[in-house]
């Protein structure tokens, strides 16, 4: 093991998707924790990854079958963290004007592991206190606020009580990034100002921006940092002032950003492609110095199996038919429909958002009929994906875009409800086409479609993103960014339906079957978590000197 291998890297993240049934992930984010935690343990690389165990989950929409329902941890493999004498650790957080208690739970893969902090426990008098770990990101904004100091101090606190003493913290958004505050109070020395106290852990402290939008952190005022800020720095000695100055908003003087505070905490920030990275930097002057580390997936956990020793073009077309008829089985068990696994089967499946545009295939409903219900080159639409529930604008759109689905007949269009882990591997595996529809500028990364294309799904999409990296390569259709809609319709009348249906006279379709390769292959090449993990290492973590 390497000198740089063998460090701790504390890993603090909101969300983390390890199971469908532990609901305490919402969407991408999660995933990727998840992927990246997968990929430390396959390379023996200590990891201490620290979330919360939000027993009630996401408040998603549709809302989930059993979203009332209590998990154990201890169902999944978890148990209790224990200090070095076997003790369960408890840790304690100021929160405005009261302390709140949280255990921890702990699963490891290896070398990696996952501390999930619970305030459910009998050490936390008051029941809000209690229920402050329950639903992941709660619509009220003192539920979030507290529920991120729990996490960002605490993981400190934690990590303090367990005797770990991580080489680097990775903050993941500035939701994370009052981990700095506990960092910089715990290293601070006698009158030290925190400024000085920040900058003597700042070597510690890296940061990843996953997203563009404003909901990447909190903004608060001075009034309300007071009120969950106040004590803490009063007991420390410290100028509130000062700390709020860290923070505040390049265009409000009178705002704190979380985010703004993240990169100014860190000594390294990423973003999570270099189209991210090129769009932050036009738009924000904090972000001029973010490191361009593009996301990756972890192949163990999307790249069907039978691929690891596929052999012939007729046995990549053979698996890849397989994983058809598998998406078809879990629709029709989902939905009661039947899609004809002969045709050309589309997928978009993603978080519904307004900017992912997910009824922009839907714009000229009769040049769309007559693509889709073509007798000679039938055409499937499959969609899935849930929304924030608390955004009205989405649950808005699912509900236009389950209604368009329900009128058009024939099966030709279904709506897959339940958008989860395991129905997602059914989708990156069965679909023949991986199509996104963001509008331009606003997808930072879009991991779903690099899981499609490890399994040799082509990719019909915008290029931004990771898309916008490998666009001009002639195995993807790109989309144009300012006619989205007319730009699909011409590409699936006059290439893409064409390509599928041409084959030769033993029915395969050679050309389509170049594309699946070149496709693996430049995922396989550039866009796992085992390059991301060690672009990581190498850029982020410990860069050498």
């Amino acid at each position: 093991m390497s000198s740089e291998s063998s460090k701790l890297v504390a890993y603090i993240c909101a969300e983390y998707a390890i199971d469908d049934r532990l609901p305490i992930y919402a969407g991408g984010l999660g995933v990727l924790a998840g992927d990246i935690l997968i990929e430390a343990s396959e390379q023996d690389i200590p990891f201490a990854a620290v979330g919360l165990f939000d027993r009630k989950g996401f408040a998603s929409y549709p809302p989930r079958g059993d979203a009332n329902t209590e998990v154990d941890p201890r169902d999944f493999g978890f148990a209790l963290a224990e200090d070095g004498s076997g003790k369960r650790v408890v840790i304690r957080v100021l929160v405005g004007e009261r302390e709140v208690s949280a255990q921890a739970w702990k699963k490891s893969w290896g070398f990696a592991s996952l501390y999930l902090l619970d305030t459910n426990i009998p050490e936390n008098n008051a029941d809000s206190d209690k229920n402050i770990t329950s639903l992941l990101y709660p619509e009220e904004f003192d539920e979030r606020m507290t529920q991120e100091i729990i996490l960002g101090m605490g993981s400190v606190e934690l990590f303090h009580a367990l005797g770990l003493s991580p080489d680097v913290y990775h903050l993941n958004e500035g939701h994370m990034s009052f981990t700095a505050i506990a960092l910089a109070l715990q290293e601070r020395v006698g009158e030290e100002s925190f400024t000085d106290a920040l900058t003597k852990v700042r070597p510690k402290l890296v940061g990843t921006k996953h997203t563009i939008l404003p909901g990447a952190g909190l903004f608060f005022s001075k009034e309300q940092s007071q009120h969950y800020f106040g004590k803490l720095f009063t007991d420390h000695a410290v100028d509130h002032s000062e700390f709020f100055g860290l923070g505040m908003q390049s265009m409000d003087p009178n705002t704190f950003s979380t985010t703004e505070f993240l990169l100014r905490a860190c000594i390294r920030t990423s973003a999570v492609s270099r189209l991210h990275a090129e769009f932050e930097q036009r738009q924000c002057p904090e972000c001029q110095a973010l490191i361009p580390i593009t996301n990756g997936v972890s192949k163990s956990r999307w790249m069907m199996p039978a691929l690891s020793t596929v052999g012939s073009d007729e046995d990549l077309w053979s698996i890849h038919n397989a994983g058809k008829k598998e998406l078809a089985y879990a629709i029709k068990e989902r939905t009661g429909q039947s899609i004809n696994t002969d045709s050309l089967v589309i997928v978009w499946a993603r978080r519904i958002a307004e900017y992912k545009r997910p009824l922009l295939i839907f714009q000229d409903i009769d040049r769309l009929r007559a693509i889709i219900e073509n007798a000679d080159r039938p055409v499937t639409l499959v969609f899935s994906g849930n929304a924030y529930g608390f955004d009205q604008t989405a649950r808005d759109l699912l509900e236009q875009l389950m209604l368009l689905v329900q009128n058009i007949d024939g099966g030709r269009v279904v709506y897959v409800p339940g958008y989860s882990l395991a129905l997602s591997k059914y989708l990156v595996s069965g679909a023949d086409i991986w199509l996104n529809t963001p509008e331009f500028g606003m997808e930072a990364s879009g991991t779903s479609g690099m899981k499609a294309s490890i399994n040799g799904v082509l990719q019909c999409s915008v290029a931004d993103g990771w898309f916008g990296e490998v666009a001009s390569e002639d195995c993807f259709w790109t989309l144009d960014a300012d006619v989205t809609a007319d730009s699909l319709y011409a590409m699936l009348e006059h290439e893409i339906i064409p390509a599928f249906y041409t084959r030769d006279e033993k029915g395969y379709p050679r050309s389509w079957i170049e594309k699946m390769k070149k496709t693996r292959n430049i995922v396989l090449e550039r866009y796992t978590t085992t390059r991301m993990l060690g672009e990581y290492m190498s850029k982020l973590y410990f860069p050498s000197v």
